[in-house]
C-alpha cells in the first residue's frame, strides 16, 4: 500500500529542459513511475528523442519546442499539453543552468545577466503560473523547481546563476504558501554535481578539486535523482511544501 502512493498512473507531467542530461533522466523517470510526459526545450530534435524514449517505456510522450522565457509561448505549450495529454498535474522546472556565464561580476554584460535571470528564474515563474492555474482548478498539483547549491551559497564567477537560483528558492516558498489551500505543493529539488552536467564538462580541469569538495567524494549519478523526484511528484509528498531536498553529496553540510 505504501508504494501505491508513489505511483504516477493517470498523471501528466511537463519537464522543461528535457532534451538531454538530468532533464531527460527526469522525464524518463516520471514515465517509468506511470506518468504521461511532455518534454519541453528549445531544440526540437533533442526533445523528440526524449519523447520517443518515453513511448518505448509504454507511456505517451509529447515533444513541444518552447522558449520558456516567452510567456506567450509557455501558455501555448500548456494549452498543447492539455489538449494532447489531458491535463498538467506535475511540472518540473529544470530549464536553465550556468549558460556559459562564468566570469567576474564586473565582466558580466547586461545581456548575460538578463539571459541568466530570464532562463533560470523568469522562465520558472512563467511555467509555474501557466500550469498552476490548471492545477488549482483540479485541486491537485505538484510543482518541482530544480535548484542548485549556488542558490544557497554564492560562488566566485557565478554571480548571475547564483542570484537566479536564489530567486528560484524564494519563488518556491512564496508559491507554496499561496497555493497550499488549493491542493498544490511547490518544492525544490536541489542538485549538486552530477555526471554528465555541462558545467562539469566545461570545467574538466577542476574535476578532481570539485570531487574533493564533496563529502561523499564522488559525483552523483542520474539514478540518484529518481527516488526523490518521484516522491515529490506523487501523492506520497502531499504534506511537504515550500521545502528543498538537496542531492549534493553533503556539500551544504560544510
Amino acid at each position: 500500500m505504501v508504494l501505491e502512493r508513489f505511483s504516477l498512473e493517470g498523471k501528466v507531467a511537463v519537464v522543461t529542459g528535457a532534451g538531454r542530461g538530468i532533464g531527460r533522466t527526469m522525464a524518463l523517470t516520471l514515465a517509468q513511475a506511470g506518468a504521461e510526459v511532455a518534454a519541453i526545450a528549445r531544440t526540437e530534435a533533442e526533445i523528440e528523442e526524449t519523447a520517443d524514449l518515453i513511448r518505448k517505456i509504454g507511456r505517451r510522450g509529447l515533444a513541444v519546442p518552447t522558449n520558456v522565457t516567452d510567456s506567450r509561448a509557455v501558455n501555448r505549450m500548456v494549452d498543447r499539453v492539455t489538449t494532447d495529454l489531458g491535463s498538467v498535474d506535475i511540472l518540473v522546472n529544470n530549464a536553465g543552468g550556468e549558460l556559459g556565464v562564468s566570469k567576474a561580476a564586473v565582466d558580466v554584460s547586461d545581456e548575460e545577466w538578463a539571459q541568466a535571470l530570464s532562463t533560470n528564474l523568469t522562465g520558472t515563474f512563467y511555467c509555474a503560473r501557466a500550469a498552476g492555474q490548471l492545477m488549482q482548478q483540479r485541486r491537485w498539483g505538484r510543482v518541482i523547481n530544480v535548484a542548485c547549491i549556488y542558490g544557497i551559497r554564492g560562488s566566485i564567477n557565478h554571480v548571475a546563476w547564483a542570484a537566479a537560483k536564489g530567486g528560484v528558492l524564494q519563488l518556491t516558498q512564496a508559491l507554496a504558501l499561496e497555493w497550499a489551500k488549493m491542493g498544490v505543493t511547490v518544492n525544490a529539488l536541489g542538485v549538486g554535481w552530477f555526471e554528465g552536467q555541462q558545467a562539469l564538462q566545461d570545467q574538466s580541469e577542476r574535476v578532481e578539486s570539485l570531487k574533493r569538495a564533496i563529502p561523499l567524494a564522488r559525483f552523483g549519478q542520474p539514478m540518484h535523482l529518481q527516488a526523490a523526484l518521484v516522491y515529490l511528484a506523487s501523492d506520497a509528498s502531499r504534506y511537504l511544501t515550500g521545502q528543498a531536498i538537496w542531492l549534493d553529496g553533503g556539500v551544504l553540510c560544510r
